[in-house]
């Protein structure tokens, strides 16, 4: 299943008025996923942090790719909004003004 497996949630207004440190944000968040899955160091951070084992902290990248970690993509958009209805987290599907609105993706690019 190729889903999106993080989201960064912004109100429309701080995006508008704070966009320029939205982009830092993502700039460091991009440049700290990087790390995370080049350097053997960083598993003995992670490691550290969760208080797993190495053994298992070395895993983790196999569960929760670097491609996939990628805060500005966006897949399984339908089944998400599936999920979404199901859990009763919102009503029932987006319209395509409000997919539009909430993911403004290039915003932050």
């Amino acid at each position: 299943m190729d889903r999106s497996t993080r989201a960064y949630v912004a109100p429309t207004t701080g995006l508008e008025r704070r966009r320029d440190v939205l982009k830092r944000f993502m700039l460091g968040y991009r440049e700290t996923l990087d790390w995370l899955y080049s350097d053997p160091e960083a598993i003995k951070a992670y490691a550290a942090w969760s208080g797993l084992p190495e053994s298992i902290a070395k895993r983790a990248p196999e569960f929760m790719t670097r491609h996939n970690m990628e805060p500005t993509r966006i897949a399984g958009l339908d089944g998400i909004v599936a999920d979404a209805i199901q859990f009763k987290y919102i009503p029932g599907p987006l319209s395509e003004t409000q997919i539009k609105e909430a993911l403004q993706v290039d915003a932050v690019r």
